[in-house]
C-alpha cells in the first residue's frame, strides 16, 4: 500500500529530460510513493474503488496538498498547476489518468516493470536470484502482496510450489469458460504482456490475476480492452493494469458498438488476415474512442 515499504528507481531515470525538472521529478517522485503495491479495495464515499498494483486513488485538490507539503510559501503551486503537470506526466507516457467527477485513478506505467515484482517472482522461482540482496525477505513480501494475502509465514520452496500448482488449477478452469475463439484472443493478449516483462515471461499468478479480473466483465467488454490496447503503438509496453482500465471505464453498449469498427480496421490492416502483432495508428484508435465507426 502507498506509505509502506520502499520503490525501486532506475538509474536511467538521470538520463530522462524529467530529472533535470525538479518540479515535475517531485510531483512523479509523489506518484511512485503513493501508488499502492498490492491490490486492494479502497472505500471512496459511498463506493469502493478496486485499486491494482501501480495505482492510487486521489484529487486534484489533495495532489496539491502532498505536493506542497513541506515547500517554502514562494515554492508551492496551485492545484491547476499540479495538475497540469500531471496531465503531461501523462502526455510523456508516466502515467495514464481516468477521472471523473469526484475522483481521479492514476495508473503508473509499467509500474511492475520498474519495480521488478514479476520478475522478483519468476527468478525465485526459477532459482536465479542469488545475486539480489537479502533476496530472501524481498521476494517473499513480493509473492505476499502478488497474491494478496496477509500470510507473513509463506516461507520454503515447497510452499511456494504448491501455490504454483493451485495457480494452474484455477487458471484451467477459467480457460474452460471460453470458447475456442475467445480462448485464442486472451492467449494472444497474454503474449502480448509477456512482452512487457524483462524476462518475456509472466508467473502463473499473475496469468490467474489478469483471467480472474477478466472473469468479472462480460467478455464484450474484455474483448474491447484487449483488442484496444494491442493496437495502441504507444501502449505497447504499458502492462495489464492499463487493459484492467479500459475494461473498468467502457460500457457494455459502448464496447458493442465500438467493436466492429475495431475488428474491421485490424484485418484491413492485415490485408483480410487477423495478425495480432500489427497495431493501429494513434489516429485510428482517436477515430474509435470518438465513436467513428466509419472504416
Amino acid at each position: 500500500m502507498a506509505g509502506k515499504g520502499w520503490i525501486r528507481l532506475h538509474r536511467k531515470i538521470m538520463d530522462n529530460p524529467i530529472f533535470n525538472d525538479m518540479q515535475l521529478y517531485r510531483l512523479w517522485s509523489i506518484c511512485l510513493l503513493e501508488a499502492s503495491y498490492a491490490e486492494h479495495y479502497q472505500p471512496i464515499g459511498r463506493q469502493t474503488v478496486l485499486v491494482q498494483p501501480g495505482q492510487f486513488v486521489t484529487g486534484r485538490f489533495e495532489l496539491e496538498t502532498t505536493y506542497n507539503r513541506g515547500l517554502k510559501r514562494k515554492e508551492k503551486v496551485s492545484d491547476s498547476t499540479v495538475w497540469r503537470w500531471m496531465k503531461k506526466l501523462e502526455t510523456d507516457g508516466f502515467l495514464t489518468i481516468e477521472a471523473n467527477n469526484k475522483f481521479s485513478v492514476i495508473t503508473v506505467d509499467n509500474w511492475a516493470f520498474y519495480q521488478g515484482e514479476d520478475e522478483q517472482n519468476e527468478q525465485q522461482f526459477e532459482h536465479q536470484n542469488e545475486q539480489l540482496v537479502n533476496s530472501k525477505r524481498t521476494s517473499n513480501e513480493q509473492l505476499v502482496n502478488t497474491n494478496n494475502k496477509g500470510n507473513k509465514g509463506n516461507k520454503g520452496d515447497k510452499g511456494e510450489k504448491r501455490d504454483i500448482k493451485d495457480f494452474s488449477a484455477e487458471i484451467e478452469n477459467f480457460r474452460s469458460r471460453y470458447s475456442p475463439e475467445h480462448l485464442k484472443l486472451v492467449d494472444e493478449y497474454l503474449d502480448f504482456i509477456r512482452e512487457t516483462r524483462t524476462t518475456r515471461r509472466i508467473s502463473d499468478s499473475i496469468i490467474h490475476k489478469i483471467m480472474a479480473y477478466f472473469d468479472k466483465y462480460s467478455f464484450v467488454r474484455v474483448e474491447y480492452a484487449i483488442r484496444t490496447h494491442m493496437n495502441m503503438t504507444e501502449k505497447k509496453s504499458a502492462q495489464e493494469a492499463y487493459t484492467f482500465g479500459i475494461v473498468r471505464k467502457t460500457t457494455e453498449q459502448e464496447a458493442a458498438k465500438k467493436l466492429p469498427a475495431l475488428r474491421e480496421q485490424v484485418m484491413n490492416q492485415n490485408g483480410g488476415i487477423k495478425q495480432p502483432g500489427n497495431r493501429l495508428t494513434p489516429e485510428q484508435l482517436r477515430q474509435l474512442e470518438e465513436g467513428d465507426d466509419s472504416p
